[in-house]
């Protein structure tokens, strides 16, 4: 009777242990607005200043908050390469990027999540060139 309740015992445990494990592991939705930064360089990873970064969704029907712009942002990139102040956007999305600069041009892509900054980096190169990451 004894080692009968013990085993009870220990497997109810061993259940409420393990339930209580799998609750808490659960990953938390994530909220608040994602941030994206953007650098562009060129091939020798040396910083662009002044370049237009573009960020956008694909397809008709964007969800950008601003309509007056179409569904794009327009950016200049800072000394360093970077966007002087990361987009804020409030969904998880795939964004696209591209970037110009006289007869240069660089295409990539970032993946957006709430609550995290997404960074991503655009390689400027001649136009036409097949490695700009561009179709």
């Amino acid at each position: 009777m004894l080692k009968q309740l013990n085993y009870r015992t220990f497997s109810t445990a061993a259940l409420i242990l393990a339930i209580a494990a799998g609750v808490a592991s659960c990953e938390k939705p994530r909220t608040g607005p994602g941030y994206i930064a953007v650098r562009v360089v060129n091939e020798d990873t040396v910083a662009i200043q002044n370049a237009w970064i573009h960020l956008s969704a694909p397809g008709s029907g964007t969800i950008f908050d601003n309509p007056n712009t179409s569904g794009y942002y327009y950016k200049k990139s800072d000394v360093s390469g970077w966007t002087d102040t990361p987009w804020k956007y409030e969904r998880e999305a795939y964004l696209d990027i591209e970037s110009t600069k006289g007869a240069y041009r660089g295409c990539s892509y970032v993946h957006v999540v709430p609550g995290d900054t997404a960074v991503a980096y655009v390689i400027l190169r001649p136009y036409g060139d097949p490695n700009s990451g561009c179709l």
